[in-house]
């Protein structure tokens, strides 16, 4: 907070003031003035601060429910691709299959969708 900014803001307080027709003096136009001021400052350093508690906070790892039927179904894949010559067949957890076909690679990613609302 600089006397630039308080002269300003004191200025315009003092001019709102007066057109209102609630005059003031100029001493009471900086002493708004330095408290709006210090106002918005406290603001500003909350909401960083606050920030700043929410970004150091740790955060437990999430339990994966692994997908037995998706395991399956891709290991039954992996067997016809190896039947038709995929080569370098290789699982990405139990949700994707990475594998060569004819000179390229390919990979294929299992998703299991929700049942919609009401059905």
């Amino acid at each position: 907070m600089t006397i630039n900014q308080i002269e300003s803001l004191a200025k315009r307080l003092y001019k709102e003031f007066e057109k209102d027709g609630e005059p003031i003096t100029m001493e009471e136009a900086r002493e708004m003035a330095e408290m709006e001021l210090k106002a918005k400052s406290h603001t500003k350093e909350r909401i960083l601060s606050e920030d700043a508690e929410e970004k150091t906070k740790v955060r437990k790892p999430r339990p994966r429910k692994i997908d037995e039927t998706k395991g399956r179904l891709l290991r039954d894949i992996d067997g016809l691709l190896r039947g038709l010559g995929a080569t370098n067949t290789e699982f990405k957890n139990e949700v994707e299959l990475a594998f060569d076909f004819e000179g390229s690679n390919y990979s294929i990613r299992l998703i299991k969708h929700r049942a919609k609302k009401g059905e």
